[in-house]
């Protein structure tokens, strides 16, 4: 007996194999991901390269996502699955087969296909995993591992996983056939869904939800404002959509078939009628097309920016290779003024000449640093926790030598520029009180490097004053504010008059030339430990404390980080990608049955093939670009709150994003038109069958 429930299983998956083949290839994709993501994550190489701790941890974050992901699409396809076959379970019970050994065959099925799939996916995955790690590698800027190993956890944990999940898909599926009557299956084809009704009261909230949420996406104007209504803005979207798709889609059919112009045309009314009457459905699977490819559509766009923008956001905030700040013992602004940099340089030289190095583009100069705000044409200390300035204030000398320039100013004059926000200052302007000054437009950006310091403001304000004294003056005055406002209750952080900083170029390696400099003079480290930190520190005899910071060390670490955001973005969007095609092509697939008897019909009564193709692409086109506008007006909404929330990760090229943005929709418009080709043509060839589609269904 059970011979005989396992070859009708391999016979119903061969005769179905239109559904069965894109289900097991899907599903191995949706294996094969995850694989290599839970490979990746326990890689122990991609463990050990800088920065490989934290992108390790990003690749766990992305393996319940992946999950989460595959529990709706797995049991969304095979609901689909299950409806197809439901003339097949009712002719299983009239041959006298009972619920139990209809349930041995479905048993048999969903073992096969899990089988099929898990073993396929894992071979997918071994396949592409080396090369997902080549490119990951080559994403964060590390050098390449060729060896080949196997992560037998990982593929422990992605069996386990699916095989659970295709368990609980029996369960269900089980379930479904001991509840219901087998005989109604065989009833179930040809009883037509009822017309829904306009749900007015659905379709208003939903309208409602997602102007609730184009309003926070557009009104929000401060980053961390942007950051924390973000998530809510998407649950309002999500939902919203569902409603307006299930609900208002109705809602617009009916106004479409009171429109006798538009209805009483041969193609418009087949098609109308027939979404109507199956838009509960129909709905649902819009919805998820529209939210899958609005989330492929912001993903991509803001984690290419942040990719391809990061080395020109590392060279602006840190324009040399090193930068070293030196204090003395009593943090005194007089002692630190006395410090001679020449010390600096000898030690350089020393480090230079032994590993072969050169010194470039040696300057030294002082900088007041403070997190601002700016009321009026004064700027204050920041203290509403929103969106702030980054201000560096440093003296006309220090200007003229960093920059080459000469420039003057005199002493009711104050130097000012801010390439991101250059009209934020007026005519006049004060410092915490002090002035106001006039303000001089400077000519270029001073190449100042304070240290590890990842600015997240709206803009970086350069500015200067006439003169040395001046500068000491007021940092006099900040420090003392800083200290009567703050000093008991925290602030924001303020950087004074009691470091020297000195930035310059290596010649050479400059990751070897830290490694090299922190043996000969700082705190002796391991290599691990430097590449961990991206700073060291030491101690002169005279008791001056100097630290040094190493872009190059921070600019890897910021790769593997960004890098795994990237890659991360990239297998996602596959996923959802592959979830969408999916859905669109088995509802085509599974509407065509459905719509080939009706076509059968109407072909005897004098409807032609072109009136048939006619129909057919009124209904498609319809139906397949509703999602993608929608989505593209989600993305829309969406663009002013991600370009705030990608300053960040210290990204103010509005430009650019707003480039690669539209370079994303046009290119998932140009495949999303592909896949509509490929079904729309299966959907006709099905219709355009109708006497052989009906036999078969």
């Amino acid at each position: 007996m059970g011979n005989l429930y396992t070859k009708l299983a391999f016979t119903s998956i061969r005769k179905n194999k239109v559904f069965y083949a894109p289900y097991i290839i899907s599903a191995a994709i949706m294996i094969a991901l995850f694989f290599i993501v839970t490979s990746l994550a326990f890689d122990p190489y991609i463990q050990s390269v800088h920065g490989g701790t934290t992108l390790a941890t990003l690749l766990v974050l992305g393996i319940p996502v992946l999950g989460v992901l595959s529990i709706f699409f797995l049991f969304y396809l095979s609901s689909f699955i299950m409806k197809r076959r439901k003339k097949e379970l009712g002719l299983y019970s009239i041959l006298g087969m009972e619920k139990k050994h209809i349930i041995a065959v479905v048993s048999r099925e969903n073992f096969i296909v899990a089988v099929s799939s898990i073993v396929l996916g894992n071979v997918l995955g071994l396949v592409f995993y080396k090369i997902s790690q080549l490119i990951l590698l080559k994403i964060i800027h590390c050098d390449i591992d060729l060896s080949m190993r196997l992560s037998w956890p990982a593929m422990a944990i992605t069996t386990a996983l699916y095989a659970l999940l295709f368990g609980l898909i029996f369960i269900f599926s089980s379930a479904e056939i001991r509840l219901r009557s087998t005989l109604g299956y065989l009833k179930s084809g040809s009883v037509g869904e009822k017309k829904p009704k306009a749900n007015w009261f659905l379709g208003i909230l939903g309208i409602l939800l997602l102007v609730a949420a184009y309003f926070m996406a557009s009104a929000v104007q401060e980053t961390v404002q942007a950051f924390t209504l973000f998530f809510p803005a998407v649950i309002l979207v999500i939902i919203g959509t569902y409603m307006v798709f299930v609900a208002g889609s109705v809602f617009v059919l009916n106004i479409l078939k009171k429109n006798k112009d538009y209805y009483y045309q041969t193609k418009h009314m087949i098609s109308v009628s027939g979404m109507l009457y199956r838009m509960k459905r129909n709905g649902m699977g819009l919805a998820t097309i529209c939210i899958l490819s609005t989330m492929v559509l912001v993903m991509m766009s803001t984690v290419t920016t942040i990719i391809l923008l990061n080395q020109k956001n590392m060279d602006r905030i840190f324009p040399h290779d090193f930068c070293i700040n030196i204090s003395p013992e009593q943090h005194g602004v007089e002692d630190t003024l006395a410090l001679d940099p020449e010390v600096v340089r000898e030690k350089l030289e020393y480090t230079a000449d032994r590993t072969g190095c050169e010194i470039e583009n040696f300057e030294y100069y002082y900088c007041l640093n403070l997190i601002a705000d700016i009321q009026g044409d004064d700027i204050q200390f920041w203290r509403d926790y929103e969106d702030y300035y980054q201000v560096y204030i440093t003296d006309l000398e220090s200007y003229n030598r960093i920059t080459g320039q000469d420039v003057n100013l005199s002493d009711g004059q104050i130097g000012y520029i801010c390439r991101q926000d250059p009209d934020v200052v007026g005519d006049k302007l004060a410092v915490h009180g002090d002035g106001p000054y006039d303000v001089v437009l400077l000519p270029d950006v001073p190449d100042i490097m304070i240290g590890d310091v990842m600015t997240y403001s709206r803009g970086d304000i350069y500015l200067v004053v006439s003169s040395e004294e001046k500068l000491v003056a007021l940092d006099e005055l900040l420090t003392d504010s800083w200290y009567e406002e703050f000093s008991m209750t925290g602030g924001p952080s303020y950087g004074d008059l009691t470091y020297k900083f000195i930035t310059f170029d290596v010649a050479g390696d400059d990751r070897q030339f830290f490694e090299d400099y922190s043996a000969d003079h700082m705190t002796a480290l391991t290599r691990e430990e430097l590449e961990y930190m991206n700073t060291n520190w030491g101690t002169w005899e005279d008791g001056t404390d100097e630290y040094i910071f190493s872009k190059g060390m921070f600019t890897d670490y910021f790769y593997s980080l960004y890098g795994g955001i990237f890659f991360l973005g990239i297998i996602l969007s596959l996923a959802c990608i592959t979830i969408a095609v999916l859905v669109m092509y088995f509802k085509q697939i599974l509407e065509g049955y459905e719509d080939a008897g009706k076509f059968s019909i109407m072909k005897k009564v004098g409807l032609t093939n072109e009136d048939i193709k006619d129909t057919i692409y009124s209904q498609i086109v319809m139906v397949f670009f509703m999602p993608l506008l929608v989505a593209g007006i989600h993305t829309a909404f969406a663009y002013h709150m991600v370009k705030l929330m990608l300053t960040l990760f210290a990204i103010t090229d509005a430009t650019f994003y707003f480039a690669v943005l539209l370079i994303c929709v046009l290119v998932f418009a140009i495949f999303y038109g592909l896949v509509f080709m490929i079904t729309s043509k299966n959907y006709f060839k099905l219709v355009g069958n109708a006497d052989k589609a009906v036999s078969s269904y």
